[in-house]
């Protein structure tokens, strides 16, 4: 239960922060629901804050997880956005349009539709971007 509660408090104090509301007004509204978790379900299509990234989920996470881009959470695509914040220069490598992501922890896969130059991430580690598997020999 400790390791549940410390995941979703973190999870909280990174929405404060990236979001600049402070951490009081954070925990109001998660405890309410008007701040839910991410529902990275299959499908749905997420936009970056601070770039142009869009992604969509091909596979869901096995846990809660916070998906960010240039070092912001991504907000659902046509979501609101935040004006005042910026790409974060450790989140930067950029991401190419059509290339897969996975992370291997937390079981999510994601494809970009819209490049971007912030780099994705799963609860603040960088998403590593997904070998090709090799064609059988024709032989």
């Amino acid at each position: 239960m400790a390791g549940i509660l410390s995941g979703a408090l973190r999870r909280r104090a990174q929405i404060a922060r990236q979001t600049a509301m402070p951490i009081d007004q954070v925990l109001q509204k998660t405890s309410t629901g008007a701040m839910d978790e991410m529902d990275l379900k299959p499908g749905t299509r997420w936009a970056s804050q601070v770039c142009d990234t869009e992604v969509i989920v091909v596979r869901a996470p096995t846990s809660d997880v916070s998906l960010e881009c240039g070092g912001h959470l991504v907000v659902p695509v046509g979501g609101d956005q935040s004006t005042d914040l910026t790409l974060d220069p450790a989140f930067a490598q950029g991401s190419l349009i059509g290339k897969r992501f996975a992370d291997p922890d937390s079981g999510i896969e994601l494809l970009v539709t819209k490049a971007g130059t912030g780099s994705l991430a799963v609860d603040g580690v960088a998403v590593p971007l997904k070998e090709a598997k090799p064609l059988p020999s024709s032989d």
